[in-house]
């Protein structure tokens, strides 16, 4: 029988103490954030592991190609007869003659280990056990004791621990400093260190460095804690305000949408009310000069279905990004402005007055709420110019 849950409630050891006394078989699939881990089991031991997004076939061969067991021609070529033949890298290498099969075994069982002991560090994850569901044919598999690499794996823990409470947050964005500052006169670097070094790019947050690094998380942890303790790796500043920055312009998208949304779907709804489907069709009708771009937003804009701010998300983002927000307040003004003109027009100013009157109303908190962000970015502005038909 299956099970599910989280990782706050029941940890992964306890996991594995069940999986293992029950003797089942089956799969074990953890998520967390854009990462995953898949463990599967016959009876009641670890026969395979992967970890998402990174393939167990691309990390085997980085490590095997790291310990000087396969040449970086062999590994092009296996991988590639790998992506054409859909074959296991580990048959590949094996039946081509490029390792024997012991070797590939030996690296496997190392893999599936540290896929296994990275997930003790997880405190917060999805998971559930699939009942009898097994690895794809022709993957070679491994034999390992759960109880005792669940001893390891807590081991492990305990060392990870003490590393990761002098690191940064798993979101943060590393690059190598600038202009380090040594505390000591030389800093011996292991090959482990120098290749998580690499990786660190000012593009790439930890826990993407972690979950790429081809020795395991465990391994590449006590990297970055070296290199963040001599200092030749910090927390990316740029990054941090580039973060900064997408967080509040994706606000001011979302207060666009709000706004513009809100005051269109009243006005429609007025020239319905009091014209009928007439109404209908003079708010729907695009004026002469309109091009699709603004038909587009005028319909995502009025759609009130649940996915309707994701699609007006997506159809400014068709815009190139320096001109992005600039454009969008002109189209959604354009769009605001010719409905108000409309409804002048066919009602006259009395009834359209009232109506923004109540659009005035019903946004002054949200306009409140959002004062800073409004006025900043001129969302206000442009708005209450848009409200008055100019």
């Amino acid at each position: 029988m299956g099970f599910t849950g989280n990782l706050k409630t029941l940890s992964f050891g306890d996991i594995l103490q069940l999986i293992s006394t029950g003797k089942k078989n089956g799969v074990l699939q953890i998520l967390r954030s854009n990462f995953a881990k898949k463990i599967y089991f016959r009876g009641g031991n670890i026969i395979a592991a992967a970890s998402l997004p990174s393939t167990i076939e691309e990390r085997l061969g980085q490590v095997l190609a790291r310990k000087g067991l396969l040449s970086a021609e062999d590994l092009d070529k296996a991988l590639k007869k790998h992506k054409s033949s859909g074959k296991r890298l580990g048959q590949v290498l094996i039946e081509n003659g490029m390792l024997d099969r012991s070797v590939v075994i030996e690296a496997l069982r190392a893999q599936v280990e540290e896929v296994v002991y990275s997930v003790f560090s997880w405190s917060e994850a999805e998971f559930r056990f699939l009942d009898d569901e097994m690895p794809e044919q022709g993957q070679i598999l491994v034999d390992l004791n759960t109880m005792n690499v669940m001893m390891e794996g807590a081991r492990r823990f305990d060392e990870y621990a003490e590393v990761a409470h002098d690191l940064p947050s798993g979101e943060t964005v590393l690059r190598m400093c600038p202009s380090p500052h040594l505390d000591q006169p030389s800093i011996v670097l292991t090959a482990d260190d120098v290749e998580i070094l690499a990786a660190v790019n000012g593009e790439r947050n930890l826990l993407e460095i972690l979950a790429s690094a081809p020795n395991g998380e465990y391994s590449a942890s006590k990297s970055l804690h070296k290199l963040v303790q001599s200092k030749l790796v910090e927390a990316c500043p740029e990054a941090a305000e580039r973060g900064k920055r997408r967080g509040e312009e994706e606000q001011v998208y979302d207060l666009i949408y709000r706004l513009y949304s809100h005051a269109l779907q009243a006005l429609r709804k007025s020239l319905v009310e009091y014209l009928g489907m007439l109404g209908e069709r003079l708010f729907a009708a695009v004026p002469e000069g309109w091009d699709s771009e603004t038909a587009g937003l005028l319909g995502v804009l009025t759609g009130g279905s649940d996915g309707a701010e994701e699609a007006f998300r997506k159809e400014t983002s068709r815009i190139p990004e320096t001109v992005r927000l600039h454009r969008v307040l002109a189209l959604a003004g354009s769009l605001l402005s010719d409905k108000v003109r409309v409804m002048t027009d066919r009602l006259g100013p009395n009834a359209t007055g009232h109506t923004i009157n109540g659009i005035h109303k019903d946004l002054t908190f949200l306009l409140a709420q959002k004062r800073q962000l409004a006025d900043r970015y001129d969302v206000g502005r442009e708005f209450r110019q848009a409200l008055r038909g100019a």
